[in-house]
């Protein structure tokens, strides 16, 4: 005796046997990323001086897990905040000023 297996569809709320689902109410496959592949970092490194300890390391995670051991911050390739630069000072009237004040000898 065949056993078959109904489940209801969440497409078309229909009930369709397991084995021969339709293939229009088949979830379209999730991509998890565009790129053809997950990035990859290696935990491989030259060996690098830990200037907080002094020691060596050839190891990211070593090396990282030591920094943040002794109550430092792994800085860089950080965004620049947007700052408003002040304006330069003009500075042309201090050198006419300090140029007066060499020739006359001061």
């Amino acid at each position: 005796m065949a056993r078959y297996t109904f489940r209801l569809c969440k497409s078309c709320t229909q009930m369709h046997e397991v084995s021969a689902w339709p293939s229009e109410c088949m979830p379209e496959a999730r991509k998890r990323s565009a790129l053809p592949c997950p990035a990859i970092r290696s935990d491989g490194m030259d060996a690098t001086m830990n200037h907080a300890d002094g020691k060596l390391y050839d190891s990211r995670s070593g090396y990282e897990k030591a920094v943040r051991a002794a109550g430092c911050e792994i800085v860089g390739n950080d965004q620049p905040d947007e700052r408003q630069v002040s304006e330069v000072p003009n500075v042309a009237q201090d050198v006419k000023t300090a140029l007066e004040q060499l020739k006359a000898g001061l």
